[in-house]
């Protein structure tokens, strides 16, 4: 038995496991880093967005 997957060869009755198990030992896992500034810079930016919607909603009932 032979199987290939991403360019990772293997042959005989473990052809499976060989494989599986380096493509485990080459896996990451990426954890995108959150900045304390893009958070604080989002928030702003959505209580700006919601003051404008409120100052033209409550001209528009005002009259």
């Amino acid at each position: 038995m032979s199987t290939q997957v991403y360019g990772t060869t293997a042959t005989g009755p473990d052809a499976w496991e060989t494989v599986y198990n380096n493509a485990v030992a080459h896996a990451t896992t990426t954890i995108p880093q959150i900045s304390l500034l893009g958070i604080v810079f989002g928030l702003i930016d959505d209580l700006v967005t919601f003051l404008n919607v409120y100052n033209l909603l409550s001209g528009f009932w005002a009259g």
